[in-house]
């Protein structure tokens, strides 16, 4: 499928009147764990983060353009980020590049690099390239992961920051912007519902079906075009709230970049997954013509996205906040022995969102395991009695096993087990910069924990 990256131009006209006339997430004690590493009052990005970052700009360097300097900034440096929130690297490229070879760059790094994930995490990458040196008046907060190699104590500029938006400003402005992607999901949609009804009619008795599934066929690419061309413009539109270009009156209205619409609008996108399922139907797209059941199929599965993205996530939303602020009914309870499994009906309380089914399980002492799986893993095929390692903790992270004798530390990241006497050498966890034996093995549990957390 050729893709014409043109920003459409009902749709940019629209979106550039809305935002005209007009952050986002809760703030979290720490910055992200799987991004940054706390030294006493100092963060910086895990060597495995900051390393796989220089190789994607190595690589744009080498096979795109020249790269004069590059940094990170974005929702990442500050303490309102999410799970998927998107980890933004600077690309500064010479100044006297034009706009037009700046878009043909641009696109050029979007198709090469693609938004690929963090590894280990699921933060998509996006690369923003920039004419000459980046105002860093324009960001709030930015960090070099390579300050060692440039000589530097620190690789902070600007930040750690917090955002302070009142998103009822900004409901209205995104609830137009997502309408007009709505109406063109509703329409991909509604042809594929089509699409499907002629499938199953017999061919032989059917006169002119097949013509009429090509014809479907191409309205289905077509509207798989459009959102894909959404898409693009409203990263344009992101791009530009960080760039130069912003207009100094707007930046004066609104009091920083990180308020104006622009932003605003894209992190709300993203907070409800919109940018998620946009991003797997540009991949989708890219990969070729859609005219077989089994590009159907890759579209009906990205369409319900949002959805398995939620539920992919509510573990996290219940470790990471207190369960006082989600109101919780509980449908079935199940003792599976060692350990309790509830079917729940969860939602924030005070939103308006649907209320989400999930499955969770819990010790008999009432603290949360995790879902059906993580429980029949940690308890049925380990043996492992799960316990929370701080009583002010969310959810159970380490646990004794009877049939080994050791005491379990885990995350979604990782499990160890560690009983009186055992040894690691240097570089091992949880102590990293030395030889070690256990002598108290729950607490060198604990600490394993919090090092893969």
């Amino acid at each position: 499928m050729k893709l014409d990256y043109k920003p459409q131009a009902m749709f940019g006209d629209t979106l550039s009147s809305i935002l005209s006339e007009a952050v986002i997430d809760w703030t979290r004690s720490t910055l992200d764990p799987d991004i940054f590493t706390k030294d006493e009052d100092e963060y910086e990005m895990r060597s495995d983060v900051s390393n796989f970052i220089k190789t994607i700009v190595d690589r744009v360097d080498r096979d795109v353009v020249d790269v004069k300097d590059w940094f990170v900034k974005g929702s990442l440096l500050s303490f309102q980020w999410r799970d998927t929130t998107d980890l933004d690297i600077l690309i500064e490229i010479d100044k006297s590049t034009t706009d037009e070879e700046r878009d043909r760059l641009q696109n050029q790094v979007d198709d090469e690099i693609g938004e690929i994930l963090v590894p280990g995490t699921e933060h998509p990458l996006q690369i923003y390239l920039n004419q000459g040196q980046y105002n860093p008046v324009n960001a709030d907060g930015i960090y070099y992961p390579d300050f060692r190699e440039r000589g530097w104590e620190h690789g902070w500029i600007k930040g750690p920051y917090n955002i302070s938006i009142n998103v009822g400003d900004y409901m209205s402005k995104f609830q137009k912007v997502a309408a007009m992607i709505d109406t063109t999901t509703g329409e991909l949609k509604r042809n594929i519902i089509d699409y499907e009804l002629m499938r199953e009619l017999p061919k032989s008795e059917v006169k002119g079906i097949e013509k009429a599934m090509s014809e479907k066929l191409i309205d289905i690419e077509d509207a798989v075009e459009e959102i894909v061309s959404q898409y693009n413009h409203l990263r344009d539109f992101r791009h530009r709230a960080f760039s130069d270009e912003a207009n100094p009156a707007e930046i004066a209205r609104y009091g920083s970049r990180n308020e104006l619409p622009d932003n605003v609008i894209f992190k709300l996108l993203e907070r409800y997954y919109y940018l998620k399922w946009m991003r797997e139907l540009k991949q989708i797209a890219e990969e070729g013509d859609i005219d077989d059941d089994d590009d159907i199929e890759m579209i009906k599965d990205t369409l319900n996205m949002e959805w398995r993205q939620l539920h992919r996530n509510r573990g996290r939303l219940l470790r990471e906040f207190n369960r006082d602020a989600w109101e919780v009914d509980v449908k079935k309870e199940q003792d599976k022995g060692t350990y309790v499994l509830r079917t729940e009906k969860i939602k924030e309380k005070g939103s308006d969102m649907e209320p989400m089914e999930m499955q969770n399980a819990y010790n008999h002492n009432d603290e949360w395991i995790g879902d059906a799986d993580q429980a029949k893993f940690l308890c049925d095929k380990r043996g492992i009695a799960p316990e929370k390692a701080d009583p002010k903790h969310c959810v159970c992270s380490i646990g004794f096993c009877e049939k080994d004798g050791k005491w379990y530390g885990w995350s979604h990241r990782a499990i160890f087990g560690f009983k009186k006497g055992d040894k690691s050498k240097k570089g091992e966890m949880p102590h990293t910069d030395k030889e070690f034996t256990v002598t108290d093995p729950r607490q060198t549990a604990i600490e394993f924990a919090g090092e893969v957390s």
